[in-house]
């Protein structure tokens, strides 16, 4: 671990913030030649080797000064966007961009994704869990960037964007995005256009993300411990293979004929749960603070006979398959990682099944994936295609 993450440093990590890095007073950067300065990175190479891992170095494809209002602020900095060519010229390139304030405050922040990545994320966005009052980091004077993680999501494969996993069938464009090569790639090509536009290296670099983002930021610090002061880490997708297979196994189970609780009874079970649980802490608040105290018992809301008689029930199939869901389930073979199983979803302790990203939709799953099931379940599709049998006409 790098000593200085260590001083005046936040890392948050399973969705709790323990800080956000402090505010430091801007540097004045802004001279006449400022604009001409941002203007000129535009076609500037970017060497290979300024970057630690193998790329055939990178090139800014464009830059230009930007003045509009972030998070309440008006501001004025220099926007590059960049590409770096992978080693395999077939290969999809990495695009990045990097914010560069005129009111430097000699930090820098990069962002990490979300779901299979192939888009740059916002660099005029916030961290996880800062103040709903509070400015982002580029109004607040730090240096941004971000990158796509190595290849381009193609809305003709997915149309939600952050779930097309075709690229997952090219060996660099895979190795960028699950073994996080594409982060440090990002990041030494986004320090070195914030050395060459500020004639200055920042004191202090942070990253932040949640989900996708937050594994990414867990990685950083794992893979290349000095390359970060500190991290915001929300709510990661760390253990990303357990949970993948996990999300199948859900699927199949959802699958079922008759099991499938639609978006009433899905309702139904949640607000049930909140109930029997919200008040276990002595506040009732709609949430559930102590959730190993919750125990709920799906088959309280079993059907007449056990059969599907309407949205007010549960049938036997659907409490059968919300008990699957919501327990852990040991794996029937091996895998490399050593891990051995996966704990389930809290569904009968406080989550909701309505929620997008953890939720199951409004449709069952089936072959073809419906746009309508949950987004776990079209992430499990995509992963068996292109990641497991990189066949993208398997059958999950």
């Amino acid at each position: 671990m790098n000593p200085r993450t260590l001083t005046g440093v936040a890392l948050a990590t399973a969705g709790v913030l323990l800080a956000v890095p402090a505010h430091a007073r801007p540097s004045q950067v802004a001279t006449p030649s400022a604009d001409a300065r941002c203007t000129s990175l535009a076609g500037t190479a970017i060497p290979s080797s300024a970057i630690s891992l193998r790329t055939r170095g990178g090139r800014v494809d464009a830059a230009s000064p930007v003045t509009e209002t972030v998070g309440g602020v008006s501001l004025t900095y220099c926007r590059a966007d960049a590409a770096l060519s992978p080693v395999d010229r077939s290969a999809p390139d990495i695009r990045l961009r990097v914010a560069l304030p005129l009111d430097w405050n000699r930090r820098s922040m990069m962002f990490g994704g979300g779901g299979y990545n192939g888009t740059v994320p916002d660099v005029r966005g916030n961290v996880p869990f800062a103040p709903t009052d509070g400015a982002p980091p580029l109004a607040r004077g730090y240096a941004t960037y971000a990158g796509d993680s190595g290849h381009q999501a193609d809305s003709a494969k997915h149309p939600i964007l952050s779930l097309d996993g075709s690229f997952a069938v090219d060996d660099e464009a895979l190795r960028n995005f699950a073994a996080g090569d594409a982060l440090k790639k990002t990041h030494d090509a986004a320090q070195f256009l914030i050395r060459t536009f500020y004639r200055a290296k920042p004191r202090h670099t942070y990253f932040a993300g949640g989900s996708t983002g937050g594994r990414e930021a867990l990685a950083m610090i794992q893979r290349w411990p000095t390359a970060m002061d500190g991290v915001i880490s929300a709510y990661p997708a760390w253990n990303n293979l357990a949970e993948a297979l996990y999300l199948g196994h859900a699927t199949h189970e959802l699958a079922r004929p008759g099991a499938f609780p639609g978006p009433e009874k899905q309702t139904l079970l949640y607000e049930s749960v909140m109930r029997a649980c919200d008040g276990l802490d002595g506040l009732t608040d709609r949430v559930v603070s102590n959730p190993d105290a919750c125990r709920f018992d799906p088959g309280t809301l079993r059907c007449p006979d056990g059969a599907d008689t309407g949205p007010s029930c549960l049938s036997d199939r659907q409490i059968a398959a919300i008990r699957v869901i919501s327990s852990p389930w040991k794996w029937p073979y091996r895998v490399a990682s050593g891990e051995r199983g996966y704990p389930g979803f809290p569904f009968l302790s406080g989550a909701d099944l309505r929620t997008p990203v953890l939720g199951f939709g409004t449709t069952a799953p089936s072959t073809p994936m419906p746009l309508t099931s949950g987004y776990g379940m079209q992430y499990w599709d995509q992963w068996v295609r292109y990641f497991l049998t990189r066949d993208p006409t398997a059958t999950p």
